[in-house]
């Protein structure tokens, strides 16, 4: 099994000026190379990107947020993260985490100073994902507004 790794950039995005990023990678690979979802998060510095096509950050309500540009995915890829394939037309989905993963030091670090927010781990269970033509954004912590 390939391992589906997605580099994520740090900077502003068009329709996300108020937000704080970080740039991350996520995949599936060593011991959960298999099966659906994410696996793994780990910050990844602008000098060690090799592709630019996401990023984790925080919008204007407190939520952080995980946002895939869909033009750097493909169809292979989405369907190894949401476990199906996803139809043109949908706007939300669910992207199950088999297995719960804590996110290493630096990691949690980067996420923190970008975005103010301390966050450990994924937890095992379903995530919010939102679709839009351009990108999918998955909330991983909702702020309590």
């Amino acid at each position: 099994m390939k391992t589906i790794l997605i580099a994520l950039t740090i900077g502003l995005m068009g329709g996300i000026s108020f937000a704080q990023t970080t740039q991350v990678k996520i995949g599936r690979h060593g011991a959960c190379n298999s099966g659906r979802g994410i696996c793994g998060i780990q910050y990844q510095p602008t000098a060690k990107s090799s592709s630019n096509n996401a990023v984790i950050l925080k919008n204007s309500d407190g939520t952080i947020v995980l946002r895939l540009f869909k033009n750097a995915l493909n169809e292979l890829q989405l369907e190894m993260l949401f476990g199906k394939v996803l139809l043109e037309n949908t706007t939300s989905e669910t992207l199950q985490i088999d297995s719960a993963f804590s996110l290493d030091l630096e990691t949690k670090l980067a996420i923190q100073n970008a975005t103010g927010t301390y966050l450990s781990q994924i937890n095992k269970g379903s995530l919010e994902a939102v679709l839009n033509d351009d990108y999918i954004d998955i909330i991983l912590f909702k702020s309590k507004s």
